[in-house]
Parts: C-alpha cells; structure tokens; sequence
C-alpha cells in the first residue's frame, strides 16, 4: 500500500489565541489542555474583571466564558465587550446555567454550548470559528 504525506492542518492553518473564563481553575486546565491540544495559544481569566483586562491588552480571537462569576458575570462581560467595539472577537457561552441560545446571542454572544452536552461539541465550534476567522 502507497503512503501518501500526511497533511497537518495546524502547520498550514494559524492558531488561534483563544482566552477561558471560568471561575472554576480545574474547568480553566480541562479547557486549556483541549485548545493547546489542537496548537491554540490560551490565555485564562478567573472572571469577567480579568478577562476585560486581558481582551482590552492581548486582543484574543476566541473567548469561552462562563456565565456564572464573581463581580463581572459572563452575560455583563460579553454586553460590555460588544458595546466597547469587539465586534471581530468570536464569544462562546460556556456554562451549566439554564440559558437559551436567543439569551445568548441577545448578549453578543455567537454560540452557545452547555457543560452537559460533549466536550467535542465545544471543540468543533472553536474549529468552525478558527476557520472563519479574518485573515492577519
């Protein structure tokens, strides 16, 4: 049988820098691990305090947030980013609140997926989203 070269899509497709926010350190490392594991650089916030900081000085392109958090909620960070002008950062809603996508997308959140449902659903957006990404 013929072996033809492998295709690594990460050596041609540049990572994306994607920041966590969660309240929650140990659902910060699972996600961490995910990301780094498909060659994203990922930067943490322990709520949405930090993560305004850290979006406002290191420009992500993704960001996984929580909703439920000390000071700064999820909902208030995300209506906070998109009043501010982030409107090329992709927000992705991750939590085990009951929430609804219209809830969601009525925050400027552009996704929605709950922590019950299977992490590979959480992986194939941040994929689907890396893709479209704009270029530069």
């Amino acid at each position: 049988m013929k072996r033809g070269k492998t295709h690594a899509w990460w050596k041609t497709r540049p990572s994306a820098l994607i920041l966590v926010v969660d309240d929650d350190l140990h659902v910060r490392q699972m996600l961490r691990h995910l990301f780094e594991r498909d060659h994203h650089d990922v930067l943490e916030a322990e709520d949405g305090e930090k993560a305004w900081d850290t979006v406002s000085a290191r420009r992500p392109a993704i960001l996984v947030t929580d909703l439920q958090m000390p000071g700064l909620d999820g909902f208030s960070l995300t209506r906070r980013l998109r009043e501010s002008g982030f409107r090329q950062l992709r927000i992705i809603v991750y939590t085990g609140q009951r929430v609804t996508p219209d809830e969601t997308r009525d925050a400027g959140a552009d996704e929605l997926v709950l922590k019950t449902e299977p992490i590979s659903r959480l992986r194939d957006i941040v994929l689907k989203l890396q893709r479209n990404l704009p270029a530069g």
